[in-house]
C-alpha cells in the first residue's frame, strides 16, 4: 500500500508540472506579443504578431513573425504636420511584398497610404485606399528598381504633401481631403514580408517663410523700387527670395526678381519691363521646404507717358525773310516731371529733321525762301517722346522788279 501511495503521489506531482510547464510557455507567448509592440505605438487589426523594435537612429521597426493579415501598428501622439525619414524600407523580394506607411488616418481607408511593392519597384501615394495593385486614390505613382530598399521622406504641411525616394523628389501633391489622424505602419494581403524601417525619424515640419515687403520708390514709367526685410525662415533652410509683381493683386512669381538664398535683406532693387500708366502690385517673397511665404501686397501706378506741350503760332512771309519767334504755349505733361526738348523742321509735315542742337522752350527760325513746318519733341526720361502739333511757315513767291530803261 505505501509503495501504490507513493506512486500515486508521483503521477500527480508529474501531472501538476507539466501543467505549470504549459501554462508558463503559453504566458511567455502572450507576453511576447504584447512586448514585441514597440514604445508609443498600438497595435491595430489582424492577429498573430504585429511588430517590434523601435523609433530612432541605430533602431529598427520590424514586421513581427508570423503577422497576420492587415496588420498594422499605429502611433499613439497623433502627427498632423511633420517631417518623417528612414534611411531604408526593406522586406521580402517575393512577389506579392505589400505594405504601407499611413497618416492623417481614423479608420479603414480614411487616410493618406504611401504603398511599397517591392518585388516590382512600384510605389504609391494614395489617399482613401492602401491596396497597391490599383490606382484608385491615387495621387502619385513612381515605378523604382525592383526589389531596392529605398530611402522615405514624406513632409506633410497643410494641403502639401511631398515624398522624397531615394533623396529626389517623386510626388508634390496639393490635396485637403484629411486634415488630421493617426501615423503608422501597414501591411496585408500576405504574412511574414519582414518590412524593416530603419533609422527612422520624425520631426515638426517648417512652416512657409515669413517676409515683410519693403515700400516702393522711385517709380518711373518702366521700372520701380523695392525689397524684402525681416526674414523668417519657418524652421527650414530658405533657398530662395525676392519680389515678384504683376496687374493682379497677390501677384505670384511668374514675374520676378530672384536673390537667392539666404535670410539677409535684400533691396531695394529694379521692378523692370512695366508698360506706362497702368497700376501694378508687388510683394515680397521667401521659399523653404515647405513652400513659398509672401510678405503684403503692395501697389503703384507707373508713370504715364509724356504728353507734348503746344508752340505757336503759323506765320506768312514775304519770300527771303525770317519769321517771328516760335514759342512754347503750354507746357508738357504727365512722364516723370522733367523734360527735354528737341526742336525740328519738315518741307512737306511729313518728313522731319532734327535741327542741330535747337533743345529750348523757343526757337528763331532763319531766313527763308520756301514754306516750311516746324515741331518740338518732348521727351521725360523713360517716358518715351511725344512731338507737338506742327506749325506752317508759308513764304510767298519771289518778287522780280524787272529793268527800268532810259
Amino acid at each position: 500500500m505505501n509503495m501504490n501511495k507513493l506512486e500515486h503521489k508521483y503521477q500527480l506531482i508529474t501531472t501538476h508540472i507539466k501543467w505549470a510547464f504549459c501554462l508558463f510557455i503559453l504566458l511567455c507567448g502572450s507576453l511576447h506579443v504584447h512586448a514585441a509592440i514597440p514604445a508609443g505605438y498600438t497595435k491595430i487589426g489582424g492577429g498573430g504578431n504585429a511588430f517590434n523594435g523601435a523609433e530612432g537612429i541605430g533602431n529598427n521597426i520590424n514586421e513581427g513573425g508570423n503577422s497576420g493579415n492587415f496588420v498594422g501598428i499605429r502611433r499613439n501622439t497623433s502627427l498632423d504636420d511633420f517631417v518623417f525619414e528612414c534611411s531604408s524600407w526593406s522586406g521580402s523580394s517575393t512577389a506579392g511584398f505589400a505594405g504601407a506607411i499611413f497618416f492623417r488616418h481614423s479608420t479603414n481607408n480614411a487616410g493618406y497610404f504611401l504603398t511599397n511593392k517591392k518585388n516590382t519597384g512600384e510605389i504609391r501615394l494614395k489617399k482613401g485606399n492602401f491596396h497597391n495593385n490599383n490606382a484608385t486614390g491615387q495621387l502619385g505613382y513612381y515605378d523604382g528598381t525592383n526589389n531596392s530598399s529605398p530611402s522615405i521622406k514624406i513632409q506633410v504641411v497643410g494641403s502639401s504633401i511631398k515624398v522624397w525616394i531615394d533623396g529626389v523628389l517623386r510626388f508634390d501633391v496639393t490635396d485637403a481631403t484629411y486634415t488630421t489622424g493617426n501615423f503608422g505602419f501597414h501591411k496585408y494581403q500576405r504574412w511574414d514580408d519582414n518590412h524593416t524601417w530603419t533609422n527612422i525619424v520624425y520631426s515638426a515640419a517648417a512652416t512657409v517663410p515669413t517676409i515683410t515687403t519693403t515700400a516702393h520708390s522711385a517709380v518711373t514709367c518702366q521700372t520701380a523700387l523695392s525689397g524684402g526685410t525681416a526674414i523668417g525662415n519657418g524652421g527650414g533652410t530658405v533657398v530662395n527670395r525676392g519680389i515678384c509683381w504683376g496687374t493682379s493683386a497677390n501677384p505670384d512669381t511668374t514675374n520676378n526678381l530672384d536673390y537667392g538664398v539666404g535670410e539677409a535683406d535684400f533691396g531695394p532693387s529694379a521692378i523692370t519691363g512695366l508698360t506706362a500708366g497702368v497700376t501694378y502690385y508687388y510683394r515680397a517673397y521667401a521659399v523653404n521646404e515647405s513652400g513659398i511665404g509672401y510678405g503684403d501686397d503692395g501697389t503703384f501706378d507707373a508713370l504715364s507717358t509724356v504728353v507734348a506741350g503746344t508752340i505757336g503760332a503759323n506765320q506768312s512771309i514775304c519770300y527771303s525773310t525770317a519769321p517771328a519767334q516760335l514759342t512754347e504755349t503750354g507746357v508738357p505733361t504727365e512722364g516723370n516731371g522733367v523734360y527735354t526738348h528737341q526742336w525740328q523742321s519738315s518741307p512737306d509735315d511729313a518728313v522731319w529733321t532734327d535741327i542741330g542742337s535747337e533743345t529750348s522752350n523757343d526757337y528763331q527760325p532763319g531766313v527763308l525762301s520756301v514754306t516750311t513746318y516746324y515741331r518740338r519733341e518732348d521727351s521725360s526720361g523713360d517716358c518715351g517722346t511725344t512731338p507737338t502739333g506742327s506749325v506752317q511757315i508759308t513764304v510767298g513767291a519771289s518778287y522780280d522788279p524787272g529793268v527800268i530803261g532810259f
